[in-house]
């Protein structure tokens, strides 16, 4: 499992070993909080609030196949996460920063799109309120997993 290697002035080598299934392991969780938060959320929005969030209002507190997409949307955003870090780790310095900007710009986008929608002002808010929190979510828990899965080992010239 090897990673990343570079040569600093001194001439000793850093390399970056990762520990994939520490890394995996740490993904799927991350999928399960990331699909947890967006049914928390409609519940949230729809029950509590009442508002409609991805389907019309209609549909209820629990909603219709649009609940169980966006479960199963965040749940692929935090798959998709974990193997952009893991290739990160193995072919990048500073990974862990090129991986913080492009989550964050990807959670960014996640947050703006639907406000491009024709829908009511509140359910706009509401979506995007959603994906922002399913971001920050993935973001911090794949950069802590990421962290704790990889071990910088030096080796000599």
């Amino acid at each position: 499992m090897g990673g990343y290697s570079q040569s600093p002035q001194g001439g000793a080598r850093r390399a970056v070993q990762v520990d994939a299934r520490k890394l995996w392991a740490g993904g799927l969780a991350t999928a399960l909080v990331a699909a947890l938060i967006a049914l928390v959320g409609i519940v949230v929005f729809r029950g509590v609030f009442d508002i409609h969030v991805l389907a019309p209002e209609e549909e209820g507190t629990w909603g219709d196949a649009s609940t169980t997409q966006l479960m199963a949307a965040a749940a692929v955003a935090a798959l998709l996460a974990t193997g952009l870090v893991h290739i990160l780790l193995l072919s990048t310095p500073s990974a862990l920063s090129f991986f913080g900007w492009i989550v964050g710009l990807a959670t960014v986008a996640a947050a703006v799109a639907p406000f491009a929608t024709d829908s009511d002002v509140e359910s706009e808010v509401a979506t995007a309120a959603i994906n922002l929190v399913i971001g920050v979510a993935v973001f911090s828990l794949v950069s802590g997993v990421a962290r704790s899965a990889t071990t910088r080992v030096q080796d000599t010239p």
